[in-house]
């Protein structure tokens, strides 16, 4: 049964980004941040959420204005007091390292707003005060306006819409529970895109069709998308298998084909064992000439009946010891040159044309680790660089950063100039990626405006040797 949980803080990357931003400003003493984005996109429970978790140890103060020239606390409308006592009831009454975050800036009067910043302009920097405004998309010209001639500075981030992904997680979060996802049909589906990724129009949304989504456990959804997965595994094991054997039959087919070649090597080591078996058989067939008249003259005398074969024996002894070194010499000449030897030499071929093994080229992400640590070890304090993305920390969140340095590479972008670095925010560990290396912080800020258009995606934002010093302290803790 779906589970409605109403107003509620959701974070997502952007979000995260953006409170990670806001508070490393408000390390700065007199900083003034804008967060601005069209209405009921979220701002109002994005400062909720930085005063409840991101300012904690600090004096925080979070105030609302309202359409008939009023404020209060956030969350507490009873409270609600003149703009005009603003200055008087408020500002004057800070204590030193304060954080003051103004929500809805567009309905404060003119009058409140110059007070505010003449205050500002006196004491935020003996007070080491810090300013967090928050205004829709068209108020900022105004603002910008406002500030025009006066020392004071401030930055802006912007907090936009939900994409496709976040409005399905933002839906399972409110309406199932933390192991089950929800089941959108096809209308509801164009309903959820309809939202724009709004707060306001997902929390309309949610209201609407809560009670009509289906939640299916975690495990269930888990489980059909392993048997589609092993099914899938078994055809391509069966397809493998019908294409082994057939390009198996084809190779005997076309083997059977082929010529019979000659041996060579077996020819000569029959007729070397023929020859160390029978060396005076081989003799005979190398006797020189002179050993036919011999035998003729014995096959002669055996015919007349003079005496036995011995004579002509004892005569045949010379010519069979001429011929006997000729025996001898084919069989050293055998064994000098042993019919093994080619295989040998042909088999030690290949090894020697082997080239030695390149050495593997070390892994992207590891290497920029390792170029970080070096940098923030050896590097200023006022040294700065800029922070292109920052993402939570999961099992699939090194493999995310390689294919994120990948895309960089093949866009062009020097990945040398990519720092990659751990650190640690509310006790959530998270990454964050660098580019570039900067003296101090105005030379980055000038960098931002060259960055390639690639590196521009997620609002790329100023950070200093000390604050990821800080930073990654806290992780130490």
């Amino acid at each position: 049964m779906p589970q409605h949980t109403p107003h509620r803080f959701f974070l997502t990357r952007q979000s995260a980004n953006i409170l990670q931003d806001l508070a490393r400003r408000c390390e700065s003493p007199a900083a003034i941040s804008v967060l601005y984005g069209l209405g009921g996109v979220g701002k109002s429970c994005l400062l909720s959420h930085f005063a409840q978790k991101y300012a904690q140890g600090q004096k925080c103060f979070h105030l609302c204005f309202d359409e008939r020239d009023g404020f209060h606390a956030f969350g507490k409308p009873a409270s609600t007091q003149p703009q005009s006592q603003l200055e008087s009831a408020l500002l004057q009454r800070l204590p030193k390292g304060s954080i003051l975050l103004l929500d809805q800036f567009e309905r404060m009067s003119a009058s409140a707003s110059q007070a505010l910043f003449d205050f500002w302009q006196r004491h935020a920097a003996e007070k080491n005060l810090k300013l967090v405004l928050a205004m829709p998309r068209d108020h900022l010209a105004s603002f910008q306006r406002l500030l025009e001639g006066s020392p004071l500075a401030a930055q802006s981030v912007e907090l936009k819409p939900l994409d496709s992904a976040e409005q399905l997680e933002f839906v399972r979060a409110s309406c199932c529970a933390e192991a089950a996802s929800p089941v959108l049909s096809r209308d509801l589906r164009k309903q959820l895109a309809a939202s724009g990724g709004y707060f306001s129009a997902l929390q309309a949304f949610i209201d609407q069709h809560c009670s009509q989504l289906d939640c299916v456990a975690g495990k269930a959804v888990r489980s059909q998308v392993w048997i589609w997965r092993y099914l899938l595994s078994l055809l391509l094991l069966a397809v493998g298998a019908w294409l082994f054997f057939q390009y198996r039959a084809v190779s005997v087919e076309n083997t059977a084909a082929l010529p019979q070649a000659t041996p060579t090597v077996p020819a000569v080591q029959s007729i070397s064992r023929a020859q160390k078996q029978q060396p005076l058989a081989a003799s005979t067939v190398e006797m020189p000439s002179a050993g036919s008249s011999v035998e003729s003259q014995v096959d002669s005398k055996a015919q007349d009946g003079e005496g036995e074969a011995a004579a002509p024996r004892n005569l045949a002894k010379p010519a069979l010891a001429q011929a006997e070194p000729a025996s001898k010499k084919v069989i050293a000449e055998a064994k000098v040159t042993p019919p093994m030897a080619s295989r040998r030499v042909d088999a030690a071929a290949p090894a020697a044309t082997l080239a030695p093994a390149e050495k593997s080229i070390a892994d992207p992400f590891e290497k920029s680790l390792a170029a970080t640590r070096q940098w923030l070890s050896r590097s200023d304090a006022a040294a700065s660089s800029i922070q292109i993305m920052a993402l939570r920390a999961n099992r699939n969140t090194r493999r995310s950063l390689r294919t994120y340095l990948k895309k960089l590479e093949k866009a062009g972008v020097d990945i040398e100039k990519v720092k990659i670095f751990t650190f640690n925010r509310s006790g959530q560990a998270m990454y964050g990626v660098l580019y570039g290396s900067y003296r101090n912080s105005d030379q980055a800020r000038a960098g931002i405006r060259n960055l390639p258009a690639g590196l521009k995606a997620d609002r790329p934002m100023v950070r200093t040797v000390k604050g990821i010093r800080q930073d990654q302290r806290a992780k130490q803790n």
